[in-house]
This record gives structure tokens, sequence and C-alpha cells, in this order.
């Protein structure tokens, strides 16, 4: 029986200094974005037809302006190169679709207090169709974005 393991790791992208045209301020823009893991395995998947696998994260968000925050996924591949085609995966964060293109997932359009605000990520896998793929470990990268907008 084919035995697939889906290890997701989390990478962080952190950007600041980023200017907002027509506003004057006293200190430089910054948003920050921390989360209460950086890498999550997602189980084992038994089946030969489908695999549904659920994470909850929680995002810690710091800024001094308004900003937002997206996610993007690249999809599985294994060590040899073997990739699961997008079509037979799903994956949605707090149930919002996401594929390889930045996706907005919240926006603010003012900063945080000064001890941050929690955001609750529940990023939901789907597999299908696991007999066309070989067996063996399968590693995701899931990319957060938090930026400064004007």
């Amino acid at each position: 029986m084919k035995r697939i393991m889906i290890i997701c790791s989390v990478i962080f992208l952190w950007l600041a200094n980023v200017s907002i045209a027509g506003r004057s301020l006293l200190t430089e823009p910054y948003v920050g974005v921390s989360f209460n893991t950086k890498v999550i395995e997602l189980d084992r998947a038994w089946s030969l037809d489908s695999h549904r696998s659920r994470a909850d994260l929680k995002a810690h968000i710091t800024a001094n302006c308004a900003h937002e925050l997206c996610v993007s996924f690249d999809g599985f591949v294994n060590a040899q190169g073997a990739r699961i085609s997008n079509k037979d995966v799903s994956f949605t964060v707090n149930d919002i679709p996401v594929d390889t293109q930045p996706v907005p997932i919240a926006a603010s359009k003012r900063g945080t207090s000064v001890g941050g605000a929690d955001l609750p990520v529940a990023m939901g896998f789907s597999v299908k169709n696991l007999m066309n793929y070989p067996a063996g470990k399968y590693v995701g990268v899931v990319a957060f974005r938090v930026m400064a907008i004007p």
C-alpha cells in the first residue's frame, strides 16, 4: 500500500522600510509576523484515493501602519522531484483557496497596538488520486508575506 507523509514547512517573509507615498512619518513604517511553529507535520496518508489534513496556527502581527497578510503555496514534491499535480491538491487558509500566487487573507487599515495582534490561521490540505504518485515523503512550502500598504 502506498504511503505518503506530507510535511509542510512554513516560510516567513518580513518586509520593512516600505515607503508610503504622501504620508509624513516620524519613524519608518514597519510590519512583522511570527508564528507559534515553523514546521507542520500534516500526517501520513494510508489511503490510495484521497487524504485531508488540517493545521491550526496563530500568527502574531506587529505594525505601525496599514498592512496586509498574504499567503501562497507551491505544492508538494518528494526528494526525487516527483510533484503532485496542482489539480490533485487543494489548500485553504481560513477557508480562502490558495495557490502559487499570493492571496490576501487579512488586512488592516491601521497599525496594531503596541503588543501586536493575534490572528488564527486555519490551514486545510486535501490531496486526491494518491495512487497516481510514488509512495514517499512529500514536502511543500507555504509562504506568508506581511507588508505595509498605502
